[in-house]
């Protein structure tokens, strides 16, 4: 498990290197890399579990050293470093040739924050982004460039197609950037879709996955999700009603009409090839601030990332309370005003909402305890909210 968040937003968290479980998931031992900051990625040798590479994207606010590709063939006792572009370039994304582990592919990123860059990062472009590939387990490397886009480059994503190793897809960020795909496993490069759609808030996604079974079936994530069956050139949304930001997929292997989603409202799965997905109606959310009410006992409110506002008793345990808003107190879409009432009436056993939404405060009237005050994005204020 690699820690800290790989998305250079303003408010990114960076973590303490990469986590080994050997008893699934009981217990975890750091296994160092402690200041690459920000994991991009892990791949373990399907022929060799001992066998693991790590993107290490490095600091984010600066320039910093523990950056590159790093390899170990001892599960994690010790470390290579086996590509590195400079201290102002880590590695976002790789992946592996499926019936050639030796070869893989790297996305080299160059990002840099500062204090002031509340959007987008300061750095978003750089001459230390671009594709790299090794043929021998990462000894030697070439970087990729025949048909791809030049000068400085963005955020790239990377997908080898199982059904054909050949065939490689990369998406970049950059103005003339987009969908590209080789047909000769990253010797020449061809643009194949330029839409704006496919890279959105790019520095935040950037994500291309391929099928397991069809080398012309491609997916693409940001804000939406996204299926191609014609090699990218053309593409729908497979959204359909779960939550948007798409931060990860799985495929299964076996059978590709099976998909897992990670978003901004925790996960969906789809037997269907995304035409229908599961409710999103767990408690896996992210809050930015709370607050406790005068209620005795207490409830504890706070607004959720990317969601609305949320309230709960102070001992409330899924397993036992209701939502009170037909089993969808955590999700709801993007974070924003919502005057939702979903409170049954006299009762401590739900979760409510306090009007307000994503990153806003909630002030809790102290003399009556169904009167809230909530913001809401940009500083907005929500007017007083009265959860009866």
């Amino acid at each position: 498990m690699g820690t800290g968040e790989n998305n250079a937003r303003n408010s990114v968290s960076w973590g303490d290197g990469v986590y080994k479980s050997t008893d699934g998931g009981e217990s975890w031992t750091n296994l160092g890399l402690r200041d690459s900051h920000h994991i991009g990625d892990i791949l373990v040798d399907p022929t060799d579990p001992e066998t693991v590479y790590v993107a290490a994207l490095g600091h984010f606010w600066g320039a910093s050293e523990e950056r590159g590709v790093y390899k170990t063939t001892d599960g994690g006792e010790s470390w290579e470093r086996v590509l590195f572009i400079d201290e102002n370039s880590g590695v976002v994304d790789l992946a592996m040739d499926a019936r050639d582990s030796g070869t893989l592919y790297a996305a080299a990123y160059q990002v840099q924050r500062d204090g002031f860059s509340g959007g987008n990062p300061e750095t978003m472009y750089g001459p230390g982004s671009g594709i790299y590939k090794t043929s021998d387990g990462g000894r030697s490397w070439k970087e990729l460039t025949r048909g791809l886009p030049p000068g400085e480059k963005g955020r790239i994503g990377l997908a080898v197609s199982p059904a054909n190793s050949d065939r490689v897809y990369a998406l970049f960020e950059n103005d003339d950037g987009g969908l590209f795909s080789s047909d000769d496993a990253g010797a020449t490069w061809t643009l194949v879709n330029d839409a704006r759609a496919i890279r959105q808030r790019a520095f935040y996604y950037t994500h291309v996955f391929a099928d397991p079974m069809d080398e012309d079936v491609v997916y693409m994530q940001n804000t939406s999700f996204f299926r191609s069956d014609d090699g990218g050139e053309t593409y729908e949304t497979i959204n359909n009603g779960t939550h948007g930001d798409f931060h990860d997929l799985w495929i299964d292997p076996d059978d590709p009409t099976h998909l897992v989603v990670g978003n901004d409202g925790g996960g969906a799965v789809s037997t269907n090839t995304g035409e229908s997905w599961t409710q999103q109606d767990f408690s896996t959310a992210q809050f930015y601030h709370a607050v406790t009410t005068a209620h005795i006992p207490y409830h504890v409110c706070g607004s959720q990332q990317d969601n609305s506002t949320l309230c709960l008793p102070f001992n409330w345990n899924a397993s036992r309370f209701d939502f009170g808003g037909g089993g969808r107190g955590f999700g709801g879409g993007r974070g924003g005003d919502d005057d939702s009432r979903s409170v049954t009436e006299g009762s401590m056993d739900v979760a409510y909402r306090a009007g307000g939404g994503e990153p806003g405060y909630i002030a809790p009237d102290p003399k009556d305890v169904d009167v809230f005050y909530s913001g809401t994005n940009n500083g907005r204020y929500v007017d007083k909210f009265n959860r009866k």
